[in-house]
């Protein structure tokens, strides 16, 4: 429409209008998951290069002793991760709104 008032008044009285609701507390919790996620994926890009300085920088008994340290925390991580899971789903079930 040429006229903005023509248009303004098309969108108020002849179709139905649209309220979207952002809520401010689930976007923050998404952008920190996130970026938690970010985090994530670096610690394993690091955990890759580990292991390959591991292999090629240590004995044979070295590297198993590490790699068993490496292991552990990594169990850590999963857990860890899991929890996050977890608490995602939960918030999904009760507070997103769909």
């Amino acid at each position: 429409m040429k006229v903005k008032a023509h248009f303004i008044t098309v969108c108020l009285f002849e179709k139905q209008v649209k309220v979207v609701k952002i809520d401010k507390g689930t976007s923050d919790f998404y952008m920190r998951l996130t970026n938690f996620y970010g985090q994530f994926r670096a610690i394993g890009v690091n955990y890759n290069q580990v292991t390959k300085a591991i292999k090629n920088n240590f004995s044979e008994k070295k590297a198993l002793a590490f790699l068993g340290q490496l292991e552990k925390a990594t169990l850590e991580l999963v857990a860890i991760n899991k929890q996050v899971m977890d608490l995602t789903r939960e918030f999904e079930e009760k507070w997103w709104q769909k």
